[in-house]
Order: structure tokens, then sequence, then C-alpha cells
């Protein structure tokens, strides 16, 4: 690998004699770089990859050794050849404890100036090949922690408990997650939805799904302890543990609300990948009856819809009573068309006396966390305007504020109703821009088509623009971008003499065995058949 080399010295003739004699000498860089001051050096170095610094120690506006002091704070890893007319022994001394390698008199003879720059360059070898010893062994530390944290909770979930062994027989887990005297731990089970594989993913990116699910899990900020690690018996599936110090058990469950709906914020809009969570009661330890739990929380998802939180201690909330699941489907489709006065009535229903004397305080909680779900999958950039972000996070104490149902209800239905009338001033534009990302898709149709893309290039949420194009084109996105792609597919197929490989990159497909399925699926026959067809003089 070529290194980069700056040449920093106020005579002109000097940087260029070095340079001639370097290349006379055999050695080859990348770049070589100059600098009259030490001002233009320190820039050099800010502003690019160096590897190796030759400096005179007198320069106009600091000696070279302030130059290599300040540079070493830049770029800690830069190794310094230090010329002078000077022989005083205190600035090679100074220049060698800062770190020069070599410290060399004018006039500079070739031998000189090569055992020199052999050793730098020996030094910048070993330096690297340190470094990079360093970034494998954590690495590979990293990765073998993030295996054995897996392989810990899987088997601290799946196999039955053997007391003996107590906290041992799992270092790394109580390492990460502690189970105190006096914490409060729960289990989520997270679902990858199959929907997340039809924009940005397909059906086998499932381990790409998860990394990435694990990376937005990392970034996140909990007051909780929080861990994430794959499921080995499921593919689509991960467990995220939570820890919290709390006595109560509220605090551990608006924790883990709110970190759901951060999670879900940004894998939904910026990656298209959708997370459902069931999670267990709260524990005092993990194990594996707690996993059953999770597993039944989940199941709620057959009923009420994937892309939502659910809580185990909820089963109980309805046990006997039938969740209003089709009030709130009637709500999402309402919310969708903007429909303020079936809005307003289906929230009197969710709200009546009747039905919070039926199901208890819980409801309340429950039915904010999906309202809020909806209102972020639909209003996401009117919602986060309204409330802000912040707020948003920690909007569920708005709860415990507002006390009675009735001012719950007024609070909610006053969002929702600001959020469709900011909404309503930009449907006529949003019309618009759904025409105008027609034209967007029938020119780019042979490149990589994203409804995220398409959404983030006119100013609208993915999920915003995909109900808008419903509406305006009677079908999908997705089946449009398709139909767009196919079209031109068969002109190609009927015109040109090109190959099915040539055609499929040539109407956006990498995959040429996926756009021969496509084709298929879509007009009944082959590419090959459809030609044949064509110069047969056969209808088509």
């Amino acid at each position: 690998m070529k290194r980069n080399l700056l040449i920093a010295d106020d005579e002109e003739l000097i940087r260029k004699g070095l340079i001639a004699r370097l290349n006379y000498l055999g050695f080859a860089f990348g770049e070589i770089l100059e600098a009259e001051t030490g001002t233009e050096a320190l820039e050099a170095v800010r502003e690019n990859s160096i590897s190796i610094v030759i400096t005179d120690i007198r320069m106009p506006d600091m000696d070279g050794l302030v130059f290599i002091r300040e540079a070493k704070k830049l770029s800690p890893h830069l190794r310094f050849m230090v010329l002078s007319g000077y022989a005083e022994f205190e600035y090679a001394k100074t220049a060698l404890t800062l770190g020069a390698s070599a410290y060399l008199l004018k006039p500079l003879s070739n031998q000189d100036l090569k055992e020199g720059m052999d050793k730098l360059l020996t030094q910048v070898e070993l330096d690297t090949r340190i470094r990079r010893d360093i970034t494998s062994r954590k690495k590979l530390e990293e990765e073998n922690t993030a295996y054995t944290l897996e392989k810990e909770v899987n088997a601290l979930l799946h196999e039955p408990e053997d007391e003996k062994f107590g906290n041992g027989k799992y270092p790394a887990f109580y390492h990460k997650i502690s189970s105190a005297p006096g914490n409060r731990l729960l289990l989520g089970i997270v679902n990858i939805e199959e929907k997340s594989c039809e924009n940005n993913f397909c059906k086998d990116d499932t381990e790409l799904i998860r990394f990435a699910v694990k990376n937005v899990f990392d970034e996140i900020s909990s007051p909780s302890k929080v861990l994430l690690v794959n499921s080995i018996i499921h593919r689509r599936q991960m467990y995220a543990v939570f820890e919290s110090s709390g006595s109560e058990e509220s605090v551990l469950r608006r924790e883990v609300e709110q970190f759901f709906l951060e999670m879900r914020a940004v894998l939904e809009k910026k990656m298209g990948i959708y997370l459902t969570m069931g999670t267990s009661s709260q524990t005092g330890r993990l194990f594996a009856g707690i996993l059953g739990e999770a597993e039944s929380a989940l199941r709620q998802r057959t009923i009420y819809g994937d892309g939502n939180l659910y809580f185990y201690e909820d089963n109980t909330v309805f046990s006997g009573k039938s969740f209003p699941a089709s009030e709130l489907y009637f709500l999402e489709q309402y919310l969708i068309q903007g429909n303020v006065n079936g809005i307003l009535k289906l929230l009197s229903q969710l709200f009546s006396e009747e039905m919070l004397q039926s199901c208890g305080v819980s409801y309340i909680r429950i039915l904010w966390v999906r309202i809020l779900n909806l209102l972020l999958k639909y209003y996401e950039p009117e919602i986060r305007k309204y409330i802000g972000v912040e707020d948003l996070l920690h909007n569920f104490r708005i709860l415990d504020e507002l006390c009675l149902p009735e001012r719950i209800h007024r609070y909610i239905s006053d969002i929702i109703t600001d959020c469709i009338s900011k909404r309503g001033m930009q449907d006529a534009s949003s019309k618009d821009k759904i025409q105008l990302a027609t034209q967007y898709i029938k020119k780019h149709y042979n490149e990589n088509l994203s409804i995220n893309g398409l959404a983030e290039l006119y100013n609208m949420s993915p999920n915003y623009f995909s109900s808008v194009f419903k509406k305006e084109l009677n079908r999908s996105a997705v089946n449009y971008i398709t139909e767009v792609r196919m079209e031109k597919a068969r002109e190609y197929l009927k015109d040109t003499g090109l190959s099915v490989i040539e055609i499929a990159e040539s109407v956006g497909y990498e995959d040429s065995q996926y756009f021969f399925r496509v084709f298929k699926k879509t007009t009944g026959v082959t590419p090959l058949q459809y030609r044949q067809q064509c110069r047969s003089g056969k209808p088509m």
C-alpha cells in the first residue's frame, strides 16, 4: 500500500529537490504534498491521510517542533523526519522526544535520506500491522461476546432450569444484565414482519434485516439496561431483554413502550423494516417460563394486527371481554381518509363510560399506545411537529397528568384533528406529487426504485406516499413500478435482439431469475415464449 508524504519547508527549491531525490532513490508514494509554512502543513495533516512528514526545523510562522506537537494531536500515528542546518543537541533531543524518527542535518546526503526514509517506512508498516491486529482482536472479541450472549440467552429460554449452576453458568448474560435483587426484568420477542421484504429487502435478507435492527437497537438510549440477540430457532425473531432498577412495574413498562416506538419510527421510515413485539410479565430473572408469556402476547398480532407492542399482562385486561379491534380497524381507515367526523365518533365509542368501566385503567394505556402507533404510521411529520421528538418519546406521562378519561379523550381528539388539518392543507399538492412520481418512475424505471426513496424525493412519509398513490391510481406504487418495467421489457423483447439477461438489467432487475419469474407471473408466459409469439405473429 502506497503512503502519502508531506514535505514542509519554506524554500521551494529544497521541497522540489527532496521530491526529485526520493524519486531517484526509488521511493514511491501515493501522493506527495507540499507546505511552505507550519500553518499550511497543519492544514494538510487535517485534511489528508498522511503517514510521513519531512519538516524543516525553522519555518516562518512556527518552528518544526511546535508543528510536530500540534500535528501529533491531529494524527497520533504520524512519523516525522526533521531536517535542520543547526546541530544543536537540544533540538535533536526535543524532536526525538516528540516522536521524530530521524533528525538529519543539512546538507543531506542520499545515503542519509535513504536510511532515514527506510526506517520511517518500516515503522509505519509496523504501526499499521499493530493497529490492524488490535482492531481485529477487538472485533473478534466483540463477535465472540455477541455469539456467547446469543447462545446463553437462547439456552436460558429453551433449556430446563438447573439451579445448582446459578449465575455462573451464564457469565456473559449476567455481566450484561445483572438481575440484582429488586431489579425488574422483561423479555420481548421482536418479530420481523414479512412486508419488510417488499421494498428494500428480499426474502433471503433475513440476516441483513436482523443486523439492521440490532444496529438501531444499540443506538437508542434508554434508562434501562437493554440487550438484543437473535433467536436460534426462529429466523424472523429476536429476543430483547430490558432491565430496570425501578421498583414500580409502570416504570419499566413505560421505558419499553418508549423504546419500541423509537425503534419503529427509525426502522419503518428509513429502512422499510416492520416489527411487532410481544413481551412477558415483569420478573426478577430470565428463565424458560417467561418465553411462553412473550409468545402469548405476540399471538395477539393475529387478532389486533402487526406493527404493535403487546404486553402479556394486557391479555387479562380483556379476559372474557371483546377488545375493540373492529373500532381500531375503522379508526385506521378514517385516518388514511382524513375523515374527522368518523374519527371523533369512533373515539367517543372507544372512550365510552361503558367501555372504561368494563376494561379498567389499563385499557386507556393500551388504547393510547395503539393510537400513537397509528399516528406515527400515517401522520408522522405532523405529529412530530405537534408534540416534538423528545416529548413524543416521553408522552406516556401525559396519561398520568391528565388523569381523567374525558380529558385524555379530548387531548387525543385534539391531536388527531390538528394533524389531519395540517395534512389537509397538503393534500392538493400531494396529488400533484403523485403525478410527478409516476412521471419519475417512467423515466427512471431502470434504476433502483424504492417506496422510501420516492417518498423522500417528494417530502412525504413512506406510508402516506403509499396510501395517496393507491388512492390516486387504484394500485400500489410497487405494482405500478412493476407494470412500467414489464411494459418496457415487452417492448425490448418485441423490437430488439437483446438477451433476457440484458433486458432484465435494462428495466431495473439485477437478478435475471427474479425478472424471469415476475415476467411470467405478469404475462403468463416466459420472456422467450413472448418473443417467439411476437415473431410468429400470434396475438398477445
